[in-house]
């Protein structure tokens, strides 16, 4: 069975006895680690996503205005691209110290659907199934256009 840290707001989180960290596996580690790969750059490992690629990129420079590609549909893409890197990286490091609840099987297409409060806003949502098929989860999240 693998193990990490849990991050919370970017932090370790120490244990109530202050003196060691505190330590998650199987489905909370399956969700922090796809939170985290959807949150950041692609690293030099190959894991990452760059969703914030994909949103305002016509805000900073005027040739990129254009794109061949609508906006969700690169969103779609990366989050696609992102989960699907994560999957094979499972497989390929420390495959035989992962548990099955902890194993992406699959994952859903992302949906979107606006804010009904402010229709600047999008939310969206991909839906994870484990190998077990006991620890599905969904991962949300809302873009402000």
């Amino acid at each position: 069975m693998s193990k990490t840290l849990k991050i919370t707001n970017g932090d370790c989180v120490r244990s109530n006895s202050l003196d060691s960290y505190v330590m998650i596996d199987e489905k909370r580690k399956i969700e922090q680690d796809i939170k985290n790969v959807l949150s950041t750059d692609i690293r030099k490992n190959g894991l990452g996503s760059s969703l914030n690629s994909s949103i305002g990129k016509d805000s900073k420079n005027a040739s990129n205005a254009y794109s061949f590609t609508p906006v969700m549909f690169d969103f779609q893409m990366l989050v696609r691209g992102g989960i699907e890197k994560l999957r094979r990286f499972q497989r390929k490091h420390l495959f035989s110290q992962r548990t099955a609840k902890e194993l992406i099987h699959d994952f859903s297409p992302v949906e979107f659907w606006p804010d009904l409060k402010d229709t600047r806003i999008i939310r969206w949502k991909v839906s994870i199934t484990t190998v077990d098929r006991s620890s599905n989860f969904s991962v949300n999240g809302r873009i402000k256009q």
